[in-house]
Parts: C-alpha cells; sequence; structure tokens
C-alpha cells in the first residue's frame, strides 16, 4: 500500500488498486489510462471481452486456497430472479461481472482484518440504487485525458484526479451511474461503475474518486479487481 495526504489527511491507497499515487504531490493519480471497451461475461468459463481476464473458476481455485491464514467469508450466493427484481427495481442492468459473481460465488462477504475488514456488501444493501442507471459523470475520454494530464504534471500537485466530482459528495451523496458495493479495511468506499461508457469497472471513493487501474493502467473489470485485492488483501496480516 502506497501512503499519500490528500486535504491534510493520511490517505492509503486501496489494496489491490492499480492506481498510482504520489505522497510528494498530495496524492495526484499519475497513472496514464489506455482504455479498452468493456465486453460481456457470457458464462462462467469465459473471460469478460476487454476488461476482467480472470474467470470465476479462477475465484473459486483462489478462495479455496487462500494466503496468509485468513479467508474471504462468502454469503450466499442469490438466484437470478433476485438480481433480476434489483434490476427492474431501479430500471438498470448490473454489469455482467458483478451479476456473475453474486450468483455463482457468494452474495457479498468479508475478510476479516487487524485494521478493519474488506467488506463486499450484499446486493439489497448496497448504496446508490435509485441514481445507478444514470449516467457516470466521468467518460472514458475524459479519464483517458485527465490521467494523462495528472502524469504529464500540469494542474497543481493538491488537485483532485476529477474535481468534477467534488460537488456529488458534499451531502454524502454518491456520484451517479455506480453503486457502493463494499468498504475498503480503511473505510474508502468501493464503487462498481453501472452507467455510461466505464460501466463495469471499479473505482474508490479516496481523493474523491479513482479508478482502480492495471499497471498497464487500464480500469479493472470486477473479477480482476477481486482477484487482485484478494491476494493482496489475504497475505498482508496488517490488513
Amino acid at each position: 500500500m502506497i501512503r499519500s495526504r490528500s486535504d491534510d489527511r493520511e490517505r492509503v491507497t486501496p489494496p489491490g488498486s492499480r492506481a498510482r499515487l504520489d505522497e510528494t504531490d498530495h496524492g495526484r493519480l499519475i497513472a496514464a489510462v489506455p482504455w479498452t471497451q468493456t465486453g460481456l461475461v457470457k458464462d462462467e468459463a469465459e473471460r469478460a471481452n476487454g476488461m476482467s481476464h480472470t474467470t470465476i473458476a479462477d475465484l473459486r481455485r483462489l478462495l479455496a486456497a487462500p494466503t496468509g491464514g485468513r479467508s474471504f467469508i462468502l454469503g450466499p450466493t442469490l438466484p437470478e430472479a433476485a438480481v433480476h427484481d434489483f434490476d427492474v427495481r431501479f430500471a438498470l442492468a448490473l454489469p455482467q461481472e458483478y451479476h456473475l459473481f453474486l450468483t455463482r460465488v457468494g452474495n457479498g462477504g468479508r475478510l476479516p482484518g487487524e485494521s478493519g475488514d474488506w467488506v463486499l456488501t450484499p446486493l439489497a444493501e448496497t448504496h446508490g440504487g435509485q441514481s445507478a442507471a444514470s449516467p457516470f459523470p466521468i467518460t472514458a475520454e475524459r479519464m483517458r485525458e485527465r490521467l494523462a494530464t495528472l502524469q504529464n504534471g500540469l494542474v497543481p500537485p493538491d488537485e483532485e484526479p476529477f474535481p468534477e466530482l467534488e460537488h456529488l459528495w458534499e451531502h454524502g451523496d454518491l456520484p451517479p451511474g455506480c453503486l457502493e458495493v463494499g468498504r475498503y479495511p480503511g473505510g474508502d468506499a468501493i464503487l462498481l461503475i453501472t452507467s455510461g461508457d466505464l460501466r463495469g469497472s471499479v473505482w474508490c471513493s479516496v481523493n474523491l474518486g479513482t479508478p482502480e487501474l492495471t499497471p498497464a493502467g487500464e480500469p479493472l473489470g470486477f473479477l480482476d479487481w477481486f482477484a487482485d485485492a484478494l491476494r493482496e488483501l489475504s497475505a498482508d496480516p496488517g490488513a
């Protein structure tokens, strides 16, 4: 984990995150992002086209052989009807990787840790459903341009990665087009983008909104993100 400072508070980049935060630049995101269009996972053996390489079978193997002596405690899987009812209630279609996780792996869960639990929220307890079908404010083009600008040092060092998101957090609300699906041990919210052309990617509330990235600077889909976070957090006794 890479520590940084933002608004005079010590922050920690989320375990499993591939976004790079520079300590001396107040937590500025400096990774450039070449983004690839999202595809769908059609069954549990298939990889997501252009986003996750992790399969449901890969996750089951990881969960069955935890590292560091700590296991992720999964909730029971959801029936398809329950996911369908959620979609109908909020007039949306959950990203397919998350849908598969809920119905083939588990409906939420937690990894106990010394500094707090890593929590995935059961679907019925997620936050943001009322606005989840509205477009997420950040487009893929904006993300690419903004991260390239940050990488090149062309903005003030104390500026947030995406300042247009700041006012959306003022009253405790989430930005539209996403669900809060969990929390990292340090308390930062885990956001799943549910609408717009970044749909299916995972973000974090650190620095008022930061995409989870691969080492190559691409946004992480839900299955890849969960696999990376599981490896890192289960192996870290202090997490």
